[in-house]
């Protein structure tokens, strides 16, 4: 799913201070993320209508609510939630060097990237771009070949992801540090939800 690749990249609630260089300000995003145990994401994406909402935290554990769907990981199983046809799919997790993980993006994905510009992001929203490329082949996650952090008055306001050759930009609301309770990664299917499941 092309939103769980950029959702995964709604990172980095950081404050940046003063006129860095590049390898300063990504040093400066890196140790303040590894601190946060959990994470919560404000987003749009042109692939829906409205505001989605990320809440991540460590062991592959996550939920994406954006308008009619969910899709929420307890690092075991993945529970995809339509509401609008209601219905549930659940599917087991699993994790491999090629496949999506929020998890490996947001707590990994900063430490094996290196800074490769910091560049001005025009004059009309005056914002900055901190592009970030693998530091190596070995070190690609998830096939996320690029990512460039849009920042305006010390804020991150954008994301855009490049995988496959195709850039994927997500505009960013709010971000926060939070610890996430376990029923905020997992969920209940309703009696009046069709259930699939695929786990069998």
């Amino acid at each position: 799913m092309k939103l769980q690749i950029g959702a995964i990249l709604f990172l980095i609630p950081f404050i940046l201070f003063g006129s860095s260089s590049k390898e300063e300000l990504h040093e400066q995003l890196v140790k303040q993320f590894v601190n946060y145990k959990g994470i919560s994401i404000q987003f749009s994406n042109d692939n829906f209508n409205g505001k989605g909402t990320i809440l991540a935290t460590k062991g592959n554990k996550y939920s994406i609510t954006f308008p009619g769907r969910k899709l929420l990981c307890d690092g075991e199983n993945i529970w995809n939630v339509d509401d609008e046809k209601k219905n549930v799919v659940i599917s087991i997790a699993k994790q491999n060097k090629n496949q999506f993980s929020i998890d490996a993006v947001f707590f990994s994905i900063l430490v094996n990237y290196k800074p490769i510009s910091l560049t001005s992001g025009g004059s009309l929203n005056k914002s900055t771009l901190l592009v970030l490329q693998p530091k190596n082949e070995s070190s690609m996650e998830q096939g996320v070949s690029k990512i460039t952090l849009e920042l305006k008055n010390n804020k991150i306001i954008g994301i855009i992801i490049q995988s496959n050759g195709q850039d994927d930009y997500f505009k960013i609301f709010n971000i926060k540090e939070k610890a996430l309770l376990v029923s905020d990664y997992t969920y209940q299917p309703s009696n009046t939800y069709t259930v699939v499941d695929l786990r069998k």
